[in-house]
């Protein structure tokens, strides 16, 4: 992850803490077998669907759900498949609006664990709070 891409996960980081989302950053889960759904869509589509030994990412929420922060809405689909095979819920959170081949085919898809929002999906709930807007300001 580059530098901006470090400071987004941080504004996120630090919009969790805004409006009262309780997290730990950067757990670590053994493997875990992937969804069956996820399977099935992959291979439909030609998706690689990545099966590692272990899984860190970027954030285990307190509803036991994990979520990833990218700058790339395409990448945010890509997220689906390294993450979302094995997680019980998972949100991905993106920054910047771009196109590619991910996005194309799941932009429309209803996941039955997953959801990819962009990050000003937060930003109602970040104005009702003391520092919202500061953060507000710093991702745009």
């Amino acid at each position: 992850m580059g530098t901006r891409g470090r400071i987004f996960a941080m504004l996120v980081s630090r919009s969790f803490e805004a409006v009262g989302i309780t997290f730990e950053e950067e757990p670590v889960f053994q493997q875990i077998a992937p969804a069956e759904w996820y399977q099935e869509f992959a291979g439909r589509h030609g998706l690689k669907l990545r099966v590692d030994d272990s899984y860190n990412p970027d954030f285990l929420l307190g509803d036991g759900s994990w979520a990833e922060a990218t700058l790339s809405e395409n990448t945010a689909f890509k997220k689906l498949f390294r993450y979302g095979h094995q997680a019980p819920q998972l949100q991905v959170i993106w920054l910047d609006t771009d196109d590619g081949l991910h996005k194309r085919l799941c932009g429309g898809i209803e996941f039955p664990n997953a959801y990819v929002r962009p990050f000003d999906w937060y930003f109602p709930k970040l104005r009702e709070t003391s520092n919202g807007a500061d953060i507000i300001r710093q991702s745009t």
